[in-house]
């Protein structure tokens, strides 16, 4: 008895062990990019302000936003057409704002001219009825009905077996 619970704690280890062993050996490469840029959400609502965060080192950054259907300077980056973002320990939150639908890139270029990581960001028009169509609430999730008819389907099977093993084992 006590080899076995020997035997399987052994075993319990090594699957514990290798898993972080083989992850330890991933070559680690530093990150070419010192900045990296995240949005709230990549499809958004055309004239409606979504949230860019921006990430790295303290230091002065230029936003860049770049819509192949948007004019230059329709662009509003927190309120004006400013580009220039400051970057400290916490990151830098921006505002923008793109007026019309389109698909738009989001970037930004520190000093030395090297470019963050590129988000891009698709812009929908507003529904007719006003931003989430009609004020209906969208349908999410998944019907748990498969899982109650699965459910109950094991629980009859359980009290069957239960049933015949009780039938089986009663003295005659």
């Amino acid at each position: 008895m006590f080899r076995h619970l020997i035997g399987a704690a052994v075993i319990a280890l090594v699957a514990l062990v290798v898993p972080a062993g083989s992850a330890a050996a991933d070559d680690y490469t530093p990150d070419d990019q010192p900045y990296t840029v995240y949005v709230s959400s990549s499809t958004v609502t055309a004239g409606m302000a979504f949230a860019v965060l921006t990430t790295g080192p303290d230091g002065s950054v230029s936003l860049t936003v770049e819509c192949s259907a948007v004019p230059d300077g329709l662009v509003d980056i927190a309120g004006v057409s400013a580009e220039a973002i400051t970057v400290d320990a916490d990151g830098a939150t921006s505002s923008v704002t793109i007026p019309t639908a389109g698909t738009c890139t989001i970037y930004v270029t520190d000093a030395s001219g090297v470019v963050s990581n590129v988000i891009t960001v698709t812009v929908v028009a507003p529904s007719a009825a006003g931003v989430g169509g009609g004020g209906l609430l969208p349908v999410t999730g998944a019907s748990g009905t498969a899982y109650l008819v699965l459910a109950g389907a094991l629980l009859l099977a359980g009290a069957a077996a239960l049933v015949a093993v009780h039938r089986r084992t009663r003295p005659s």
